[in-house]
């Protein structure tokens, strides 16, 4: 949905370029912060999650570019696995709530991070790519079978920025 789209869109761009506007960073050094991440599927949920910021350094705003008027910016997070577990049994919950038969579910290990990294021009905060990169492993028993789940999804964007 528009809403859910809009949501990830507003959150790489502050994870990624919001996050470090008007701020002075050192190359190679990274920046540690825990914070509450909406979790969009869920109406009013936020997650605790860890974040870790390294400003990469210069770099051409694009590949194969020569000349170096664009940051490089990694973003690592990582959800707290102890409050990811209630928002994952709810939402199977509300899923399973509507089978035709009663199903025994329960999770082991759980773990959802984000790395994204982002080319973007300091003075104008325009990015110009933002790779990112999600994963979510998950391992559930249902009805006595334990199943281990790895979902990862790699995401490229770029921006073309000339003439507008």
């Amino acid at each position: 949905s528009d809403d859910v789209l809009n949501a990830e869109v507003n959150q790489i761009w502050n994870s990624s370029v919001g996050l470090w506007a008007g701020q002075d960073v050192v190359v190679g050094e990274t920046y540690t912060r825990r914070d509450e991440t909406p979790l969009p599927m869920m109406d009013n949920r936020t997650l605790l999650t860890d974040i870790e910021t390294t400003f990469q350094g210069d770099t051409a705003c694009t590949e194969g570019g020569e000349d170096a008027g664009c940051v490089s910016l990694g973003v690592r997070s990582s959800v707290d696995p102890e409050d990811l577990r209630p928002a994952i049994e709810e939402m199977v919950g509300q899923v399973l709530a509507n089978a035709p038969m009663e199903l025994e579910v329960s999770f082991g290990e759980i773990g959802q991070s984000t790395l994204v990294e982002v080319v973007s021009d300091p003075s104008t905060l325009r990015p110009y790519s933002v790779s990112m990169t999600m994963r979510a492993d998950t391992e559930m028993t249902v009805m006595g079978q334990t199943m281990a789940s790895v979902q990862a999804i790699q995401t490229l964007i770029t921006y073309a920025w000339e003439g507008r």
